[in-house]
């Protein structure tokens, strides 16, 4: 059966859980919010990282949204306590200058 406007592609509950409503951001790109707290949005993985996290979550009966929140507070909260650093470099770049005139 296909999913109405109102279900979430996952078919998974969520506490707190209104109708899915669109809010528009500038720019005329649309994000969907689903209730008061949880917000519909899409990032670039790698492949690896989604075949891992869809094992981990199947192997351990739990929703994959559920796991990716998880995972994704759990690094902030370490990043925000200083036990994990970004591996960040620092690189030069150089442009080309417009012709003048």
């Amino acid at each position: 059966m296909p999913r109405t406007q109102r279900e979430p592609a996952d078919g998974l509950f969520y506490p707190g859980k209104g109708p899915i409503r669109r809010a528009t951001r500038p720019g005329g790109r649309d994000t969907a919010a689903v209730g008061d707290r949880l917000l519909r949005k899409t990032y670039v993985l790698d492949r690896d990282q989604v075949e891992r996290i869809a094992g981990y979550a199947r192997t351990r009966g739990v929703g994959i949204n559920e796991l990716v929140r998880w995972l994704l507070a759990a690094g902030l909260n370490a990043l925000e306590a200083g036990t994990w650093e970004l591996p960040i470099e620092t690189v030069e770049v150089k442009h080309i200058a417009a012709e003048q005139g």
